[in-house]
């Protein structure tokens, strides 16, 4: 007989149990197992709304943080509680997800058997003020969605019939909110749709099905999405405090960033952020200097390594010093796998005299070092295997930006064959491959996008769709974007700049959206830039063949392309102060102003 005091200690884990069988159970269609899984973590709690309650459907979801592979999930109860099991040891990147509510990431480092105990209430999707443009986006088999117009009625409520296929529809409702989609109420099931969004499945043997969508339902609260640990002690705990910390501060720099006047001659904002970037590395020094948790500080000395980024003696000296603390061997860095390339990076060459030499010279020396290293790390048997093809693969880019494309061609071919890739060997081959689609002096893929008009724009010539054909003779820079990314929208200050000043040399500009609907593209000119250029959709996003053509793993991303079809530049010399430059010297000086 267990004692009171043990019995409620074992509660909570029990619980916890007890759901992960029981969700296991109802998903297999059988009874509960008599018995719970054997696993060596439990994260368990509580998922809400942004109004404090319970969403209309909610899940959790464990993935491995340097292959973006689930391990295991689950979904929330009628109160909102949920328990998630995983035998798999070893950081974990957790996503929290409900309907019609932003998802929330939370990556978390637990020590080996330790119950993760959150408490997590997520942000609503923020209203659209117009909703001028609301429908129902209808999944089909092999195909892409088809979109159904709902209408308004005076009650508010937007109503329409959708098609069934065979004896299911499963349907998104767009233009309710300004990013993302919302689920109808009364289906049969609500099951997660990629990363952010849910289908409601409606089953019927009916050839349609009407759907309502009142607007009231949605939460009008859009308080930030919190996350509370119930032990504030463990080092996970602690690790994510500091994580939100640094997401907070690179959140109020972005501010910052998008307060600057576009025309470029306010550098008040670039003033301001070095002086906060100053503060904090102050700060993080203090907390370096009195922190004995290796996990915590592995986290800030990439903190200090990111801020310390300028060639100011100060800032040398700063970044040598946190470089030659960074520990490979760190499970910190599984956790920032996106950003451990290039801290290693920053331990190869930490005692580089001239690290930001940017010569031909000094790429190769840095790539030199960056190999020595390399070496060093690659026959250590205590770094992680993910970590060693990170490094690999950072190497092959730092040959490719050396003019080295063969060696970094090689090097990437044993990251994907010895190591099965890296979270970056994908886009390191379309900037830095000898055979990729997009290089300078080579002719641009096939293609067709279709054709978008638009307030204040234009269409190209072939109105079914923007070919080679409908550009050959002109030089045009091809801009690939959403409404939805943020760093996108925060170029086209700069773009809109750009058209202006090089359009009498014969300058054009072809947008290619990556929005799911034609109808955010229309409305996002009509009310926030016209962008009065050329413009063109790739309807399947980045699934589009068109999109893989060009090779395109993320947005934005340019590509200069002259009379005839050849690729005169791209990317990071069309982005932000490199654009006027390399326009200047592809198109001449632009004419002076009268």
């Amino acid at each position: 007989m267990l004692r009171a005091s043990l019995l409620r200690r074992a509660a909570p884990r029990l619980l916890a149990a007890a759901l992960v069988s029981c969700t296991l159970a109802a998903r297999a269609g059988h009874a509960q197992p008599a018995a719970p899984p054997v696993a060596a973590t439990i994260v368990r709690g509580t998922l809400v709304g942004g109004d404090g309650r319970p969403m209309q459907a909610a899940d959790v979801a464990l993935y491995l943080p340097y292959a973006f592979r689930q391990i295991a999930s689950t979904s929330a109860d009628s109160l909102g509680r949920f328990a998630v099991a995983t035998s798999v040891g070893g950081p974990l990147r957790v996503r929290f997800m409900g309907a019609q509510h932003q998802s929330r990431f939370l990556e978390l480092l637990p020590a080996p058997g330790q119950d993760v105990v959150v408490d997590v209430r997520l942000r609503a999707l923020k209203l659209d003020s117009t909703m001028d443009s609301v429908r129902a986006a209808v999944a089909r088999a092999g195909a892409r969605d088809t979109t159904v117009r709902l209408a308004r009625g005076a009650d508010g409520v937007f109503r329409g019939e959708v098609p069934v296929d065979g004896d299911t529809a499963s349907v998104r409702i767009l233009g309710v909110v300004v990013f993302g989609a919302v689920v109808p109420a009364g289906a049969a099931q609500y099951v997660p749709a990629g990363w952010t969004d849910y289908r409601a499945i409606f089953r019927t043997p009916a050839a349609r099905v009407a759907i309502a969508y009142d607007p009231r339902r949605l939460v009008r609260d859009t308080t930030a999405a919190a996350v509370r640990f119930r032990d504030t002690t463990t080092v996970a705990a602690r690790l994510a405090a500091l994580s939100e910390d640094i997401e907070a501060r690179n959140q109020r720099a972005y501010e910052r960033y998008k307060a600057q006047d576009p025309k470029g001659k306010d550098t008040t904002g670039k003033v301001l952020q070095r002086r906060a970037d100053s503060t904090e590395i102050a700060t993080r020094q203090r907390q370096l200097a009195g922190e004995h948790e290796p996990a915590v500080r592995q986290l800030l000395l990439e903190r200090v390594l990111m801020l310390a980024r300028d060639t100011t003696r100060a800032d040398v000296a700063t970044r040598r010093a946190a470089a030659e603390q960074v520990d490979p061997h760190s499970p910190v860095w599984l956790l920032e796998i996106g950003a451990a390339g290039w801290v290693l990076d920053q331990r190869a060459t930490a005692a580089d005299p001239a690290p930001r030499d940017t010569t031909a010279a000094g790429r190769v020396r840095r790539a030199a070092r960056l190999t020595a290293y390399a070496d060093t790390v690659l026959a250590d048997p205590g770094v992680p295997r993910p970590l060693k093809a990170e490094l690999l693969a950072n190497l092959a880019g730092a040959w490719g930006a050396a003019g080295v494309p063969a060696r970094a061609d090689s090097l990437l071919t044993v990251v994907d064959t010895s190591y099965g890739g890296s979270m970056s060997s994908a886009w390191l081959r379309t900037q830095y491959s000898a055979k990729r689609a997009i290089a300078v002096g080579r002719p641009l893929p096939a293609f067709r996008f279709a054709a978008l008009g638009g307030p204040g724009g234009k269409v190209p010539h072939d109105t079914t769709g923007v070919t080679p054909a409908a550009i050959r003779g002109k030089t045009v820079l091809m801009d690939f974007w959403a409404v939805w990314c943020g760093p996108c929208v925060a170029e086209l200050p700069n773009l809109q700049k750009a058209y202006t000043k090089y359009k009498p040399r014969g300058l054009e500009v072809l947008s290619v959206s990556l929005d799911e609907a034609a109808a955010d593209v229309a409305k996002f000119r009509r009310e926030k830039q016209p962008m009065p250029w050329l413009h063109a959709r790739a309807p399947g996003g980045f699934t589009d063949p068109n999109i893989k053509a060009f090779e395109i793993l993320g947005i934005p991303r340019a590509v200069l392309v002259g009379p005839d079809g050849v690729v005169l530049a791209a990317d990071e010399e069309l982005r932000g102060d490199r654009l006027d430059g390399t326009l200047a010297r592809v198109l001449g000086p632009a004419p002076a102003a009268r």
